[in-house]
């Protein structure tokens, strides 16, 4: 059985988060989702989430395409999580460019060869999370 291992906000489930998690689905026989903590959202985007790492891991949870839903790494850069879950797979989306970068460091220091992939978007004129915080409507 392989496995592919997803990092993500998940500040309120949208398309474009379903069809990520559909996408990665096809990647592998098993998704897991590593939902980045609180403190964490707070450094990357200076804000705090509009939803708690609690909410966010209980709706990823009811999802049909998720295998397994892990609260993230308290230290960015750190990748214990990926250490711990021992994927086959790493998918980033589309727009987790400076993640996929930093996860290449990390894999040339450790010398790490698990497969990486990005995830084609979907629709991202319209299903984009910093888009949709002011049109609510669209979010699962």
């Amino acid at each position: 059985m392989t496995k592919v291992l997803v990092f993500g906000t998940f500040d309120g489930l949208h398309p474009g988060h379903l069809a990520f998690l559909s996408e990665a689905r096809d990647q592998a026989d098993e998704v897991v989702v590593a939902v980045a903590q609180d403190l964490i959202i707070e450094q990357l985007k200076k804000r705090a989430p509009e939803r708690k790492l609690g909410e966010r891991l209980a709706a990823l949870q009811k999802l049909g395409d998720v295998h397994e839903v892990v609260a993230g790494d308290s230290e960015l850069g750190s990748y214990l999580c990926f250490q711990r879950l021992r994927p086959d797979i790493v998918a980033f989306g589309y727009d987790q460019t400076e993640l996929a970068a930093d996860f290449k460091r990390f894999q040339q220091a450790t010398g790490d060869e698990t497969s990486t992939v990005v995830l084609k978007p979907y629709h991202p004129d319209t299903f984009k999370s910093s888009l949709l915080k002011t049109n609510k409507s669209a979010l699962v």
